[in-house]
Parts: C-alpha cells; structure tokens; sequence
C-alpha cells in the first residue's frame, strides 16, 4: 500500500551508503523512508510510479508546494532490515530479485507494473520479512 505517513526505515551499517540531494516534484508529497523514481526522466523525485528509474528511499519526509522547489536526501544503495516482501518466505530466496509496487508496497512478483530495486540479501525467519540490497539507478555500475 502506498505510503501515508512516514516510516523509518532500519539499514544495515556493514554496508557503505549513498546519498544524493533532488529537487522534488511540484505538488508533491514524500515520506521518509518512501521509495522515489525519477519523475517521468526529468530529473526531479517523486513516490515511485510504474515504469519510472528507481532512485532509492527518502532520508526524512518533504512536503513540496506546486511553486516549491524543494529537495530530498535520498539513500540510494544500501541494505533495508526486515522490509515487508510479498513472496518473500524462505532462505531460497537469497538473490531473488525484489519489485516495488508503489513507495511502501514490495513484492518478488516482476510485472510492467512493478520497478526492480534490489534482491534478497537473507530471510529473517518471518513469512513476508527479510534484508534487501538495493541500489537506486544512478548508483548502478550497468
């Protein structure tokens, strides 16, 4: 489910982060710990849509007025603790390829709808529950 309010989110510290400053969309709303894309490739943020390049998850929440030009610190690679994945289910899954559905909805389901973040770096024991790596687009090396 899309996100509402902001939700922190618990990174592992053995992996080095990385960090960039982008304008945010006009008329946008972003919460902390949201995954972003690159708003229809023009180089501002918003709550990740279909389709668009990932960038990684929002430092803290902004709330941009259409007129604003306001920026968002965003993580782009790291690793998420315990984030909630739909599929996600068993230490077979290690590597598997992890989708976002929206900014707060995660899945190991591929679809046209669903953009690829990261993969499943281990099952924590907990049905739907484990640590993704994930790096945002423009920390890529492809």
């Amino acid at each position: 489910m899309a996100l509402s309010k902001d939700t922190p989110r618990k990174y592992d510290p053995a992996y080095e982060p990385g960090f960039i400053d982008i304008e945010i969309a006009s008329a946008t709303t972003i919460y902390e710990g949201g995954a972003l894309s690159d708003a229809s490739g023009n180089g501002v943020a918003n709550p990740l849509a279909a389709s668009e390049a990932f960038l990684g998850f929002a430092e803290r929440g902004v709330v941009n007025p259409a007129s604003g030009t306001y920026k968002v610190r965003v993580r782009t690679k790291g690793v998420i603790k315990s984030l909630a994945v739909t599929g996600l289910d068993a230490n077979t899954d290690f590597g598997v390829a992890v989708y976002a559905v929206d900014d707060g909805t995660f899945t190991l389901t591929s679809s046209t709808a669903h953009v690829q973040i990261g993969k499943v770096d281990s099952f924590n024991g907990n049905s739907g529950y484990g640590d993704v790596y994930f790096e945002g687009g423009v920390r890529r090396s492809i």
